[in-house]
């Protein structure tokens, strides 16, 4: 972004899906989690839930890291 690099990473460990998001100050991002259980999506600090959408957790959250876990999509 014009602000700095927005980052993210994942992993898949058994049936868990880890998702890592840093988003640089002065932005603000949503954030798609996939999930097979998009209701049982485990948000990090900060990230507030926008909604539940087709196999989505959606997230809106402004700038610093967050991790979010889910059900293996």
């Amino acid at each position: 972004s014009i602000h700095g690099q927005i980052e993210s990473s994942w992993r898949i460990e058994g049936s868990q899906l880890s998702l890592d998001v840093s988003i640089p100050l002065n932005t603000d991002a949503t954030i798609y989690v996939p999930s097979s259980e998009p209701s049982s999506v485990v948000e990090a600090k900060g990230a507030k839930p926008a909604k539940i959408d087709a196999g989505y957790a959606i997230y809106k959250v402004g700038s610093g890291s967050y991790q979010f876990t889910a059900s293996k999509p």
